[in-house]
């Protein structure tokens, strides 16, 4: 079974088990929208073959493959993230001190 369908099927199980009914729109829209439509189809017609005990089952079984899995990455993830905050801390400081200078600028004609 492909990578991508394994996605779209504990997707649409963990939709499923959240009380939402999968649809292809909804399945895509969790994945970020970059699903084949025809991969999309095919993993939500074998998620409907499912019996519930499977569904819930694959909603498990890929929560913690994907956890394991992604754990490396969220690091990686989290370092960009705050190396991002920093500059956006900085380019913030920087436009306040901008901003202050304008209005003592401004005060100082008025």
């Amino acid at each position: 079974m492909s990578s991508v369908i394994d996605q779209i099927i504990h997707t649409a199980a963990k939709l499923s088990l959240a009380g939402i009914t999968p649809s292809t729109a909804i399945v895509r829209a969790k994945l970020g929208g970059k699903v084949p439509m025809p991969q999309l189809i095919e993993g939500i017609a074998r998620f409907k073959a499912l019996s519930s005990d499977e569904i819930v089952q694959a909603a498990q079984v890929m929560s913690s493959s994907v956890s394991t899995v992604s754990a490396p990455q969220t690091s990686e993830q989290t370092a960009d993230l705050q190396q991002q905050l920093k500059q956006l801390q900085q380019a913030y400081d920087a436009l306040n001190a901008r901003v202050a200078a304008l209005e003592a600028r401004l005060d100082g004609h008025a």
